[in-house]
């Protein structure tokens, strides 16, 4: 008896690291599909300009080479993406024990089409956002707080909740997560803060932390899904 109780707790233990294995794995893939399902909408976008001919001559150099970034991109996601599924292939319990890990791959793929269905409606909406991203520029405050007040009418005030769950955020950290929030891209940040696309991701981390200690979130999602799904 003592030894079917040792097996059975063992297998328990085992099932339950396969599954904590599946949804880190899980997470990342959905980052990474989310990331790429958001580049392919920049990608139509630019191609659709660059097609029409609607930009200046000397803004068509940088059209094209934002296109090449964004398909090397993609490239890098979409390999890593491949490995990701191979990873947890390998993992992927008995049909009878998966019930767990079938539901949160469930869960993921329902809240990547939520994200990528509110992104298009807000760009919809919000025709300035659009403007931004396809030539994003330094912002004032003004253009700053524009930002927020849409970021705060689409997320039911994210940024008011933000503040207030982690007050150790400096309105600059706020802001930065509110770009997050709104589907900026990292060199799309440094742009509008007017700094280095390095010192966004050294923001990114160092908010990152605060967050996550301040919350007790123990998950190694990155920030940019985490403020996605807040």
């Amino acid at each position: 008896m003592f030894f079917l109780v040792y097996f059975y707790q063992r297998r328990k233990v085992a099932i339950h690291e396969k599954e904590e294995e599946l949804n880190r794995l899980g997470l990342r893939l959905h980052e990474h599909e989310s990331l790429m399902d958001r580049n392919n909408a920049y990608i139509a976008e630019l191609e659709a300009q660059i097609a029409e001919g609607r930009e200046a001559s000397d803004q068509l150099g940088e059209q094209e080479e934002t296109l090449a970034s964004l398909r090397k991109e993609n490239d890098s996601l979409r390999r890593d993406a491949d490995r990701l599924r191979k990873e947890m292939e390998k993992l992927r319990l008995p049909s009878e024990e998966s019930g767990g890990t079938e539901r949160i791959a469930a869960e993921l793929r329902q809240t990547r089409q939520e994200n990528e269905e509110l992104r298009i409606r807000m760009l919809e909406r919000y025709p300035e956002l659009s403007s931004l991203h396809a030539h994003p520029v330094y912002l004032q405050a003004e253009g700053m707080s524009r930002l927020r007040q849409i970021c705060d009418t689409v997320y039911g005030g994210f940024c008011r909740r933000l503040s207030q769950s982690v007050p150790s955020l400096s309105e600059y950290e706020v802001e930065l997560c509110c770009l997050i929030k709104l589907r900026f891209t990292v060199g799309e940040i440094a742009a509008l803060l007017g700094i280095s696309p390095s010192s966004v991701s050294t923001s990114k981390h160092r908010v990152k932390k605060k967050i996550y200690s301040c919350l007790g979130i123990t998950d190694k999602k990155s920030l940019d899904l985490w403020a996605w799904e807040a």
